[in-house]
């Protein structure tokens, strides 16, 4: 059974006023019913589709050009940072951002550009602030705004952002020490344990980690598990200033000690006192003429 109806298209402008939409239902023998779009109903959704898409790139291409002029300013200058030119990258990276100021990344390296400047002024920060707010998961992010607040002086928001860089997993060495060493300062000793534990089992990193966690470990009380550290410390180092802390370390708690280990740190003790006796500094051995016999 087929039948047609006949609907003015109000909603498409000339178009849609001027075409026909016919529409053509059909029954089989089962019952269901199809229905099927005529041309000039078709043709008249296309035409009306047209203007939409014409407006939408009248607006689209103006845009589209002054983002890509912004990320040829933002690549020359990470370019221009790479080879040195802070200043140069700094005056391509403020063009970039005023077309690209959503990116987290522009204002980061805007960053850099002072760091490399040894600028911490009020614009320094603000990039800083901003890169962290539109970067929130990104660990490169974080560590750089460690080392940043670092070099202006606020130890504080640095020890928090490589708390921030280690939780998030930046896969260097660095954010784990400069975290361990400012938790020395601020008692935030459980946050670096366990990223020391795993520095410890590179043999590049391995001397800094033992020495950091025999540190963090005794400010928190846990001496047997620092005097681990100390000893291992003491028997591979030939530093004398390492060799100085460890033995500091060993005269401080033995007393502390139940018989038993007593033996073994007083062991201890004296094997890094010979240890600094055979590293300490001898003085040359003057070479003197022989005195001749007095004349009187």
């Amino acid at each position: 059974m087929w039948s047609t109806s006949v609907d003015p298209l109000g909603w498409t402008g000339f178009w849609g006023r001027a075409a026909v939409l016919v529409q053509v239902h059909h029954q089989d023998r089962l019952g269901c019913r199809y229905r099927f779009w005529g041309p000039l109903g078709v043709l008249a959704r296309v035409r009306a589709g047209a203007w939409v898409v014409g407006w939408l790139l009248c607006f689209w291409v103006p845009c589209t050009a002054q983002a890509s002029g912004g990320y040829k300013a933002f690549m020359a200058g990470r370019k221009a940072l790479a080879e040195g030119d802070a200043d140069l990258a700094l005056k391509h990276l403020r063009n970039a951002r005023k077309t690209l100021s959503h990116w987290g990344l522009v204002h980061l390296e805007i960053a850099v550009a002072y760091r490399q400047l040894g600028e911490f002024g009020q614009e320094a920060r603000v990039a800083v602030q901003e890169a962290v707010r539109l970067l929130p998961q990104n660990p490169r992010a974080h560590l750089f705004a460690g080392f940043f607040w670092e070099g202006a002086g606020e130890p504080k928001q640095a020890h928090h952002h490589f708390l921030q860089a280690v939780a998030l997993g930046h896969p260097s060495q660095d954010a784990c020490l400069h975290a361990a060493r400012l938790a020395l300062r601020f008692q935030r000793h459980q946050d670096v344990l366990p990223c020391l534990q795993i520095l410890r089992r590179q043999t590049k990193y391995e001397r800094a980690a033992h020495l950091l966690l025999a540190q963090n470990l005794q400010s928190i009380g846990r001496i047997q598990e620092s005097a681990y550290h100390w000893r291992w410390l003491s028997a591979r180092s030939y530093a004398l200033f390492e060799l100085q802390l460890c033995l500091s370390f060993f005269v401080r708690y033995v007393d502390q000690q139940s018989p038993k280990d007593k033996r073994i740190w007083r062991a201890d003790i004296q094997q890094i006192e010979r240890k600094l006796r055979s590293l300490a500094p001898h003085s040359p051995k003057r070479d003197l003429r022989p005195l001749l016999p007095s004349k009187r």
